[in-house]
């Protein structure tokens, strides 16, 4: 473990959110909130006590905090047997996130 996972000593928050917006998970410990969004197959992370409003994307910054919080989310879910959102073959994202 990396001092700076060593750092996060807080209970992880953790959650699925299948239908509001885009579907993702989020997970967050001690200031870090982490976003994944499941059909672009990325992340964003957040460092709350210093950037409320999530303006500053730390996921490239930070990459061992992004993997071990994302590693966390997976095992979460796999552990919960979590229900996952399916791909649909006839959506097209273009049309929505067009907006």
């Amino acid at each position: 473990m990396s001092i700076r996972e060593q750092r996060l000593k807080k209970p992880l928050i953790l959650s699925i959110i299948p239908h509001i917006t885009k579907p993702g998970g989020i997970t967050r410990k001690d200031n870090y909130k982490l976003i994944e969004y499941f059909e672009e197959e990325r992340t964003e992370l957040y460092d709350l006590e210093n950037d409320l409003e999530e303006k500053i994307d730390l996921s490239e910054r930070l990459p061992d905090i992004s993997a071990y919080l994302l590693k966390e989310l997976k095992e979460w879910r796999k552990i919960q047997s979590a229900n996952m959102p399916t791909p649909n073959p006839a959506w097209d994202s273009a049309i929505v996130y067009k907006r």
